[in-house]
């Protein structure tokens, strides 16, 4: 649901790594995105710049899928 009204098409997460890729009419704000993820200490690596697709890494901090969670509720407000 929270995917949904941020544009994300789909989400796949493995171990410590995930890619979230956003629906072609998407358009998600960088800044914030960099910052949420940031907030819970994962690397963000742009994959494809349209339509958007990331690969995130944790670097420590929240386990991958309640950081993952965290940072998109995050972007809600």
């Amino acid at each position: 649901m929270i995917g949904g009204l941020l544009g994300i098409e789909g989400v796949i997460v493995r171990g410590n790594e995930a890619r979230i890729t956003f629906r072609a009419d998407a358009v998600p704000r960088m800044k914030g995105l960099s910052a949420a993820f940031h907030d819970v200490q994962f690397q963000v690596e742009v994959r494809r710049a349209h339509p958007l697709a990331l690969k995130l890494v944790r670097l420590g901090g929240a386990e991958m899928l309640d950081g993952l969670v965290r940072a998109l509720r995050g972007l809600l407000g």
